[in-house]
């Protein structure tokens, strides 16, 4: 896959076209490789950093691996996801908050720690 650097747009054909347009010099950048290598869980950094993305903003997440679970996360607080493979165990995901999401217009995924693992309650009945 092809990677970007500084404001370069991804070139990936298949990555959404909102993805192609982010600029890497703007958008919001967080690599949680060090944090993870240092035998720590990235998630709460993650989310502060995601709450601090307003609507139309981007989040670029730098990590050693995709991480679908946390994609599924932060779709629930408005966030599109693209993901690309730069080499073996380096990745970086794109999340693109949607223009129309405005804080308090759609309740907020309950998220807490037990030792039995992290709870999300999103609301919804399937």
């Amino acid at each position: 896959m092809t990677g970007c650097t500084g404001s370069e747009a991804m070139r990936d054909p298949q990555a959404p076209d909102w993805c192609r347009s982010v600029d890497l010099d703007r958008a919001t950048q967080l690599d949680v490789r060090v944090i993870l290598e240092g035998g720590n869980d990235p998630f709460g950094v993650i989310i502060q950093f995601a709450q601090g993305v307003g609507p139309g903003g981007d989040l670029i997440l730098v990590a050693p691996f995709d991480p679908v679970p946390l994609r599924g996360v932060l779709a629930q607080d408005g966030f599109d996801s693209w993901a690309e493979q730069l080499a073996p165990r380096l990745w970086r995901v794109y999340f693109h908050r949607s223009a129309g999401w405005e804080d308090g217009n759609q309740p907020a995924p309950r998220r807490w720690q037990e030792a039995g693992g992290l709870h999300i309650d999103t609301g919804k009945v399937s």
